[in-house]
């Protein structure tokens, strides 16, 4: 097969060209694009570079990344870091293929970064090419060396190419660019030069070089062309095809199914609805070999006609000297074509939007961009062997597996060990009728992605009218002899990468993807554990848990810890927090002792016994790169990536709220403790995380203490000191991370807010690259999903009406800053007030006094703690006469401004009482009529 390999130097960087990389990667359908002057600084966030269908590898520079390339991702390839070395400008790849083909890409610089001279840095250049050379290397890139003038007698840079022969010269690489490469108009004369080379050590595989005249860019586009005698190591990716999938074809295909219901065993009646269903998927949405990236339209005629002028009048001013009036063809035809390009493009992009729905303008900006998660290399590295092709999941699988495990070997569960009390009373009951089926299927996510079932959850909420009858039977005969069809049992993971070298498969996390219908199993459970909730009028899983459930969030969680340690500070106590880290939680639930626990809390014999069922001898494989693992067995969790892990989880550990009191969300935990004396606040908590450690020890979970952090708060004292767990001693922080929200010592807010400000930077700087495709009314809410969204994250907990003049000052400057983008012109005169009005959005402190009217509302219903509803009543002022609220402030020390009552008082004499007495929804719309508008 033919194998195209380019190379094409920039002149102005990457990230301002990085649009017209993909076009010309798509256009010419290239394999693999080596750059030159990619100008990438250290503050360039590289997500942001990624092109769909390509792998983006950059060179390892301490300063300005110079060189980069992109590999399709059907390709199979190797980095060869190992033979690299940094702050050279050069980048060495091995294509996997027989036979294999090894590319070198350069850049020689005018400049190098270290102290030495360029000759000197081009000899180090040369002498790594030298040991790196194999029998099929292809060496290629800007040298800026003239191949024309490389016997001038006069040329200043010919000792460079006596480098060249000298260090290189016997590997006998072959030059193949013969034309110049780089051109530019000097004084109305073009002049020109082969400073672009392609060398070959085995030239018998080159077919032919293309040249490709650039819009942009002094350089012209090199592509080598491989013959077809070369065997290169493809990736086959399958995906289905929803071109001419509709929901009303679906329903007409499934009701033409005649379902063998009357079939008892549980296995082959789903084995007949599961084959039924395929059918009808595999008709309507075929699965087909792709390509990962986007077949760019056929240019219109008038396009073409303007693009062969162009050309016409750019080799015609190689001949002769150019008009004036040619030169002003010549822009205007660049001005037309680019335009077009400008345009398609607009229009690709705004075609995903889905008018009214934030989330969609956020999709808009990867999708104009081209970010998408990393491919998956095809070379990668666990525990220093080599893995490639159809062994790459193999070593994924077992670094999952292995992961797990020797967490495991080194747990053990103990007979003593608490696990609760009967607080449920409830009994039998069959929760998997039909008209229950039918509420799940309507509740699922449209998604495309299929687990072992090949099965999307997107077939089953469409086609939920016909498929609710035979489900219905399926999961009566479920839920009467509690069983499960084994397909249900297996789980399809995809590796994420999270940071760090690509090839190394510890940088992966597991993304689990299950069975579709599965979910519907899942959710009929769910939903008759939180009836049971209901029936018995308690939190199944402790107040002090807020993950999982409704009206609870990282918020209501924050808020909590937020209230109890502003609370002891006001009364002048130090308090001392700590975060307990547990390894791999929800994997290393002990099923014995979760079935035993959920027994022993009193829940019915029918959901335990299919809780059992569906979570014992269960399996998972690996996919990447469209090869799958061999199946391993997972017997130990609850279950990674379903809907009932979350609150199994939940369940397990609620026994340990019988015995201390902390504040979790999901699996992070913060323990409190508080004293007049710093020291003795350290002991009381030292003992608390001491028992709280040996009870989630005992139930069979790692805490890892050396992330375990601690934090001492005080209004005004030294906040230094250490504390011990099992022999590991942890100094305090000035700070700590919350649930994404950070507090300090001493709860002034003034990491927090920077750091907010920071975050929605990020965001407000993706936005600025697309802006030019939205009107003003689209930016405006690009920025609130976006930028907003974090800049005023958790603002219920940090943004206090008191905060001191600084911090408002940052607010109201970063808020301003994100709304400029909303001017073509900015006008520097007109003040961060009146851009906001101008542009119909709330100052940070009306959007405070806004946030803490929704706050009066929750506390007067109660919906925040019991403890904050109290205060509210105490320092409420009542009279007869009296129709606005108003409340004392009681604070004893500035601190005490945190506690939520007290914070309150921002809103005296500002709501009608009987606004309070209102529906949630009213109310926020009288709330947003007085504060925002």
């Amino acid at each position: 097969m033919v194998l195209k390999i380019a190379t094409w130097n920039l002149c102005l960087g990457l990230f301002h060209k990085k649009d017209y990389v993909r076009d010309l990667l798509y256009e010419n359908d290239i394999d693999v694009l080596n750059l030159q002057e990619t100008e990438l600084g250290q503050d360039v966030d590289l997500n942001n570079l990624n092109i769909r269908g390509y792998v983006l590898e950059v060179e390892t520079n301490e300063n300005k990344k110079r060189v980069a390339t992109y590999i399709k991702t059907s390709l199979q390839y190797k980095r060869r870091n190992d033979l690299e070395k940094p702050n050279l400008h050069i980048i060495i790849l091995d294509i996997i293929a027989n036979p294999q083909v090894r590319i070198i890409t350069l850049y020689r610089t005018f400049r190098p970064q270290d102290a030495s001279s360029p000759r000197d840095h081009f000899r180090n250049q040369l002498q790594l090419i030298s040991k790196a050379t194999t029998y099929n290397t292809i060496l290629l890139g800007d040298m800026n060396l003239d191949e024309n003038k490389r016997f001038a007698i006069n040329y200043n840079q010919r000792s460079l190419f006596g480098d060249f022969d000298e260090i290189i010269g016997h590997h006998q690489y072959t030059q193949h660019v013969t034309e110049a490469t780089w051109e530019r108009v000097i004084e109305n004369q073009v002049k020109s030069s082969v400073i672009d080379h392609i060398y070959c050590t085995n030239s018998t595989n080159v077919e032919k070089i293309v040249y490709v005249n650039t819009t942009y860019g002094d350089h012209k586009l090199i592509i080598l062309r491989t013959t077809d005698e070369a065997k290169i190591g493809q990736i086959k990716i399958r995906r289905r095809n929803w071109r001419n999938y509709s929901s009303e074809m679906l329903a007409e295909e499934l009701g033409k199914v005649e379902w063998q219901t009357k079939i008892e065993s549980i296995q082959e009646l789903w084995n007949s609805i599961e084959q039924e269903i395929l059918t009808v998927i595999d008709k309507l949405v075929p699965a087909e070999e792709i390509n990962d990236f986007i077949k760019r339209g056929k240019n219109s005629p008038m396009v073409k006609k303007n693009l062969n002028r162009r050309n016409y009048l750019l080799k015609k001013r190689k001949r002769s000297v150019q008009t004036e009036d040619e030169k002003d063809e010549i822009a205007k035809l660049n001005k037309y074509i680019k335009n077009h390009y400008y345009e398609e493009r607009k229009q690709h992009v705004r075609k995903k939007i889905i008018p009214g729905n934030n989330k969609s303008l956020w999709d808009a900006v990867k999708i104009a961009k081209d970010i998408e998660p990393t491919p998956l290399p095809t070379t990668v590295n666990k525990g220093g062997s080599e893995y490639s092709g159809k062994d790459v999941p193999e070593a994924f699988s077992k670094f999952f597996k292995s992961k797990v495990s020797n967490l495991e070997e080194n747990l053990t569960t103990r007979d003593e060990v608490y696990n609760g009390y009967k607080f449920i009373n409830s009994v039998e009951m069959n929760f998997m009728t039909e008209d229950k089926v039918a509420e799940c299927l309507s509740e699922l996510k449209i998604k495309n992605c299929e687990g072992y079932d090949r099965i999307p959850m997107r077939i089953l909420k469409d086609g939920a009218s016909i498929l609710r009858h035979p489900l219905s039977v399926l999961f009566g005969k479920i839920y009467e002899k509690k069983e499960i069809p084994e397909q249900w049992k297996v789980a399809k993971i995809i590796p994420l990468h999270k940071k760090g070298n690509k090839q190394d498969v510890s940088n992966y996390r597991p993304i689990s993807n299950l069975c579709s219908v599965s979910k519907v199993f899942e959710k009929l459970v769910q939903k008759r554990l939180e009836k049971i909730g209901e029936e018995n009028n308690i939190d199944i899983t402790g107040e002090q848990q807020h993950g999982f459930k409704k009206n609870r969030s990282t918020i209501t969680a924050g808020l909590t810890i937020q209230s109890i340690i502003s609370r002891r500070m006001d009364e002048d106590n130090f308090v001392v927090m700590s975060s307990l880290d547990l390894s791999a939680a929800f994997d290393l639930v002990n099923l014995d002792l979760l079935l035993k626990r959920l027994k022993k809390m009193g829940f019915p014999n029918d959901v335990i016994s299919l809780l059992e069922v569906w979570l014992r001898n269960r399996y998972f494989y690996v996919e990447a790169n469209g090869h799958n693992s061999m199946v391993q067995n997972s017997d130990i969790g609850t279950v990674q990536g379903s809907i009932l892990g979350p609150i199994l989880y939940a369940l397990f550990i609620r026994p340990l709220y019988d015995l201390e009191t902390l504040t979790t969300f999901a699996d992070d935990n913060y323990v409190i403790g508080y004293h007049k004396e710093k020291d003795i606040a350290l002991g009381e908590l030292g003992e608390k995380l001491a028992r709280i450690v040996e009870w989630l020890k005992d139930s069979g979970l790692k805490v890892n203490e050396k992330k375990t952090e601690v934090c001492i708060f005080h209004r005004n004292k030294n906040t230094d000191g250490t504390l011990k767990i099992d022999n590991t001693t942890i100094p305090s922080n000035i700070e700590m991370n919350v649930l994404g929200l950070t507090f300090d010592s001493r709860l002034n807010w003034g990491p927090q807010i920077s750091r907010a400000i920071k975050g929605a930077n990020n965001s407000l700087q993706a936005i600025k690259l697309i802006r030019k495709f939205f009107k003003t009314s689209e930016i405006i809410q690009l920025l609130t999903s976006n930028f907003y969204s974090k800049l005023y994250y958790g603002s219920e907990i940090w943004h206090l009406p008191t905060l001191n003049s600084n911090s408002k000052k940052m607010l109201l400057s970063a808020s301003a800053n994100a709304l400029k983008l909303c001017n073509a012109i900015y006008d520097p005169n007109i003040s961060y007030v009146d851009l906001h009005k101008l542009h119909n959005r709330a100052l940070p402190s009306k959007f405070c006094t806004y946030r803490h009217c929704l706050l009066l509302f929750k506390v007067v219903n109660n919906k925040i703690s019991n403890k904050d509803w109290l205060d509210l009543n105490f320092q409420m002022i009542n009279t007869s006469r009296q129709t606005l609220f108003e409340i004392q402030n009681c604070a004893v020390y500035k601190v005490g401004n945190n506690i939520l009552s007290n914070r309150l008082s921002s809103l005296n004499r500002k709501i009608q009482l009987d606004f309070l007495n209102l529906p949630f929804e009213t109310y926020k719309i009288k709330c947003k009529n007085l504060f925002l508008s």
